[in-house]
């Protein structure tokens, strides 16, 4: 409830910055956007609707209050023509808007989720097939070391150990020369 909460007063605040700069006019009716944006995010598909229906409410009676004279204009006053035509404009473009990012932003954050859910489901196999690869390894009888492109050793098994005599700290990073 605090998120909602939130979300409210900051699309109280952004209701109040279209009315005060300009009306229907305002640049600052894209921060709606950025609102709607943060609560499909945060708080998936319902979450988002629901903010991208509030913020489409408070953006409509907003306009409509203002061209029909029930609140006074702000600081930029557009002619009666104007409004006439940008009122339907702009309630449309908005109303689209406002719903296509409510649901392409949850769309993308459960992309995002369910990807992580799948890297750290591949994390935890990785870790327990390198776990089973070293026990293999340092359980097999015949000495085995494994060097990096470049011909430094950077793993060897107990076998290769007591074959050469050496200790582990001995060979690691070291050039596979080393070895004899």
């Amino acid at each position: 409830w605090h998120a909602h909460l939130q979300f409210g007063g900051d699309l109280l605040l952004v209701t109040s910055l279209v009315y005060f700069f300009g009306g229907i006019g305002s640049p600052f009716s894209m921060l709606y956007l950025v609102v709607i944006m943060v609560a499909s995010a945060l708080l998936r598909h319902r979450a988002g609707l629901l903010v991208a229906t509030g913020a489409y409410l408070l953006y409509a009676s907003l306009l409509i209050a203002l061209a029909r004279g029930w609140l006074p204009q702000g600081l930029v006053k557009l002619s009666e023509a104007e409004v006439a035509w940008r009122l339907p404009y702009n309630l449309a473009v908005h109303f689209f808007g406002f719903y296509v990012v409510a649901l392409l932003t949850s769309y993308l954050a459960d992309n995002v989720t369910r990807a992580e859910r799948e890297l750290e489901e591949k994390r935890d196999s990785l870790a327990n097939l390198e776990v089973f690869h070293r026990d293999v390894v340092q359980s097999i009888s015949t000495g085995l070391a494994t060097t990096d492109l470049e011909g430094r050793v950077i793993s060897i098994n107990r076998a290769a150990l007591e074959i050469l005599g050496r200790s582990e700290a001995d060979l690691l990073g070291g050039p596979v020369e080393r070895l004899g």
